[in-house]
């Protein structure tokens, strides 16, 4: 009898390996405690109600997206925000005001079928706080819930049922925008807050005996601005130039000798205009990509050689009148009556009278939360291209 019972559990266990194996593999693998079978769910997302097509991972209801990817949307609405990894914090780093930049393929999924994701847990600093975020790790790529990131960055979410909608509120979150980097000599890197004015201040005629203490005044600020020079005279100031330059102010081509430019034939205009970039390179080791007629004045003659030559005509919405009535509390007044949000303001750095005006000027642009920047800058920050030939007063 005994014997008949070993023989028994011995046939049971045998038919127990061959069973219990058959039961796993539908599944290709054995789920343990922390793993989960999610299915692809291809979403439509509104964000700011503009709308969007993407793939999530839906587990009970609750859709999960790359963090990456909601970062990709949100830079479609101007609400921007860049993705990177923190070495140093060992972290997922989400930071407002850093475009992000898509790297390779997106959103090619391997398949539409139910995949096997892995719960775990990631560190994640949004503007340099950490939060601790439940993720799911499917084919390698780390899924967040889109409620939990919603929620950390301030954002309202909700689920249409109708229409089978994600629609998120991202509102109107202020927005740093970095619109200037730049290596080596005149290194410079420039934010500006979306929510604030923004204007470049320019400089005719120069250098001349006053550059020196409006760059001093530039400098105690930390303000850029962009110089229109003269050939003829960068040729005789290369410190000055240097300088500018150094600081990262932008410096532009405004002829060679301030000759009006209409009354000229095409070799004179071209001249006036190469020779003044070969002397800025020369001394800075970068060309001048913007032209400023001598007086402002162009005619189609001038347009077509400037179309030639690649440049961009930058004029300006705001006349200080410095040269005319040489008076610093004159052009005090005529800068802060008229200014207005994407101006390009002119003056000249020739005149004393324009230093002590400016002594005033920023300080009283900066408190009224103006932004000033440069010229290329300004039409970066404006999603202007610029075009060869064409004439520009403002970035609105």
């Amino acid at each position: 009898m005994l014997r008949k019972f070993v023989s028994f559990i011995l046939l049971l266990c045998i038919l127990l390996s061959f069973v219990i194996p058959a039961y796993a593999a539908p599944n290709e693998s054995i789920i343990t405690p922390n793993t989960i079978v999610a299915n692809r769910r291809d979403s439509t997302v509104y964000i700011n109600n503009q709308r969007f097509n993407f793939h999530t991972f839906d587990i009970n209801g609750q859709n999960h997206m790359r963090i990456r990817d909601l970062a990709f949307m949100l830079n479609r609405t101007g609400v921007q925000f860049g993705v990177s990894w923190n070495s140093e914090r060992r972290a997922i780093q989400l930071t407002t005001g850093t475009p992000y930049t898509p790297v390779g393929s997106e959103l090619r999924p391997k398949s539409t079928t139910g995949k096997t994701g892995i719960f775990s847990e990631a560190r994640v600093c949004i503007d340099g706080t950490i939060s601790i975020f439940n993720t799911l790790s499917i084919d390698g790529e780390t899924y967040f819930r889109l409620r939990d990131i919603s929620t950390a960055l301030g954002f309202s979410i909700t689920w249409s049922a109708s229409d089978s909608r994600i629609i998120i509120d991202a509102g109107s979150r202020t927005v740093e925008v970095s619109v200037s980097t730049s290596t080596g000599p005149g290194a410079h890197r420039r934010i500006i807050d979306t929510s604030r004015p923004v204007i470049a201040l320019t400089f005719d005629d120069g250098p001349g005996l006053h550059t020196t203490e409006v760059l001093d005044i530039l400098s105690a600020h930390g303000t850029p601005a962009t110089f229109f020079v003269l050939g003829r005279l960068a040729e005789r100031n290369p410190a000055t130039i240097t300088r500018m330059y150094n600081f990262g102010h932008e410096i532009a081509n405004h002829s060679w000798s301030h000759a009006l430019l209409t009354r000229e034939n095409n070799a004179r205009i071209t001249k006036e205009i190469v020779n003044t970039n070969m002397v800025i390179e020369s001394i800075t080791g970068r060309a001048p990509v913007l032209f400023r007629a001598p007086y402002g004045a162009v005619n189609s003659r001038v347009e077509q050689v400037l179309r030639d030559l690649d440049f961009p005509i930058i004029n300006w919405s705001l006349d200080s009148r410095d040269w005319e009535n040489r008076n610093a509390n004159a052009i005090y007044n005529a800068t802060m009556r008229d200014v207005r949000d994407r101006d390009i303001l002119l003056y000249h750095d020739i005149h004393i009278t324009t230093a002590h005006a400016l002594r005033r000027i920023i300080p009283s642009l900066i408190a009224q939360g103006f932004q000033l920047v440069t010229v290329s800058e300004l039409m970066c920050f404006s999603g202007i291209s610029l075009q060869a030939g064409q004439e520009y007063r403002h970035g609105r």
